[in-house]
């Protein structure tokens, strides 16, 4: 099938290599980090997300139709096999870890956003305070509003204390999810930048491997 959509690729863009559609797909995916940064809100609908994961779209898809088409095209035939398999764990080698680095950057900020909330908001007394603390100390995770209302019925907490845990979550909900945008848009940045070993032309039919390559 990768076979196949990378062919197209080059009809659909004609005078475009590998390295200037990959560099064209990271900007592409950076402005869309932009516009999702630029538009996060207490309160986002899920409208206000559609322009930049629509964008975001578009860069993703100008980078996936070319990883199979450089791979394949700088190896022979008789390596294709390898080149595929290679090219596949370097994906989900790569997805794993950039999985495990992000959500730990977004739930540190969770964390630390919490803690800051608990320890700076006049509104608790000492032992709520000392009680969240040590919640949070044992660990986080994203809780919706309502999810969090329920939790809180069950709890002894004046109203003035309630409103505050509620403000506290939405802002370490959003601050985290900031911080994991920023570290995508730093990675994409490092890959930009790393685009430059991308050969520069499109190959052509019937060539040899190290002239593909080139």
């Amino acid at each position: 099938m990768c076979k196949q959509h990378a062919p197209g690729r080059q009809k659909a863009e004609p005078g475009l290599g590998p390295r200037s559609i990959v560099q064209l797909g990271f900007a592409t995916t950076l402005v869309a980090i932009v516009l999702l940064f630029a538009v996060m809100q207490p309160g986002l609908g899920s409208r206000a997300v559609l322009a930049p994961l629509f964008v975001m779209g578009l860069g993703i898809g100008l980078l996936a139709g070319q990883i199979a088409n450089v791979i394949q095209s700088s190896v022979g035939l008789e390596h294709s096999g390898q080149a595929g398999g290679l090219q596949y764990t370097s994906q989900y080698f790569g997805s794993s870890l950039g999985t495990a680095l992000i959500g730990a950057v977004m739930l540190g900020t969770l964390a630390s956003a919490a803690l800051d909330g608990f320890q700076s908001n006049p509104a608790f007394r000492d032992s709520v305070r000392e009680a969240a603390t040590v919640e949070v100390a044992h660990g986080v995770s994203f809780v919706s509003d309502q999810a969090l209302k329920e939790y809180l019925d069950g709890i002894q907490l004046a109203e003035a204390e309630r409103r505050a845990v509620l403000d506290i979550n939405v802002d370490a909900r959003l601050r985290a999810l900031r911080s994991g945008m920023v570290t995508v848009a730093f990675l994409a940045l490092i890959a930009l930048l790393c685009t430059g070993l991308l050969p520069k032309g499109l190959p052509r039919a019937g060539a040899p491997p190290e002239e593909k390559a080139s």
